[in-house]
């Protein structure tokens, strides 16, 4: 009987990134003052010191001081300024904030 492999088996024999096959963000910060946010779905929210970005899985967080989105576009989205928290919050914790 032959045994069906895994995705984690799969990727890791193809030699191509996570990201591409799963579809997960690929999140980038470049020292503290630039964010490249691969695979998002989408912006949520964007205001002062704070980015919202959607993602295959969580929210994710952005906060900071001077935040700016440099690009967007359907796969990388590009946000600079001074950054100070990058997390992903649960749809269950966030109804708790």
């Amino acid at each position: 009987m032959k045994k069906s492999k895994t995705l984690k088996e799969v990727i890791q024999a193809s030699q191509v990134p996570r990201e591409i096959i799963t579809n997960e963000p690929r999140i980038t910060l470049i020292g503290e003052d630039e964010v490249v946010v691969e695979n998002h779905k989408g912006l949520i929210l964007y205001e002062e010191g704070l980015v919202k970005i959607n993602t295959i899985r969580h929210p994710l967080y952005i906060k900071g001081s001077g935040l700016l989105i440099k690009k967007m576009d359907e796969e990388v989205m590009v946000i600079s300024g001074r950054i100070r928290l990058i997390e992903y919050i649960s749809l269950n914790e966030e109804k708790e904030k």
